[in-house]
């Protein structure tokens, strides 16, 4: 009867443990791409008086591919474990951090106005203004960002893809910086 208990706690906590794992990021904790989109619909669904859209940012690591070459892999997850829980400290409760994979993460608020937008942008630019301390190894880490807004109207995908577009944006044109998606830049992108 005990080994029957013991079984049956464990295939309930494998269970748990893989209901968690479908909506979130491994390595982080935080929230994956497909939550991200769950809540985003979710979102639309039931919006709110006042708040008609979102912002969505797509928060991508400088530079990362160096840290593994000269620190190692286990140091790149260590960095982005801290810049998650940096980001997530940060953040408000009506906040979605996610990770996207590899060291690419999303953040999507809630806005009345691109004001708010703007607030976001700076909360990115400061959790990045102080180094990480990543075994034992102080990192100056940098980050380029993408913005993008979305209404009832967008899909998750479509959104995904202009901050996508901004972030390359950023990338493009120096890196440690924000880009507000313009559709001067997906026309751009098209005749490439």
């Amino acid at each position: 009867m005990g080994r029957l208990m013991a079984s049956t706690k464990q295939l309930a906590a494998r269970e748990a443990d893989a209901r968690f794992l479908a909506d979130h990021d491994a390595l982080t904790g935080l929230a994956n791409r497909r939550r991200l989109e769950s809540l985003f619909t979710a979102f639309f669904a039931k919006v709110q008086p006042g708040v008609q859209r979102v912002a969505v940012a797509c928060v991508d690591l400088d530079r990362f591919k160096d840290i593994n070459d000269t620190l190692g892999h286990n140091a790149g997850d260590e960095l982005i474990k801290a810049v998650g829980e940096r980001l997530k400290s940060m953040l408000g409760e009506n906040d979605t951090l996610a990770r996207l994979g590899g060291d690419e993460f999303a953040i999507m608020r809630p806005v009345t106005s691109d004001e708010d937008a703007t607030v976001l942008a700076d909360l990115i630019t400061d959790c990045f203004s102080e180094s990480f301390l990543v075994m034992g190894h102080l990192i100056e880490a940098n980050a380029s960002t993408g913005l993008a807004f979305a209404s009832s109207s967008n899909s998750f995908g479509d959104t995904i893809k202009r901050a996508d577009i901004a972030l390359y944006d950023a990338k493009a044109n120096g890196r440690g910086r924000l880009s507000k998606f313009t559709k001067a830049m997906a026309d751009e992108i098209e005749h490439r």
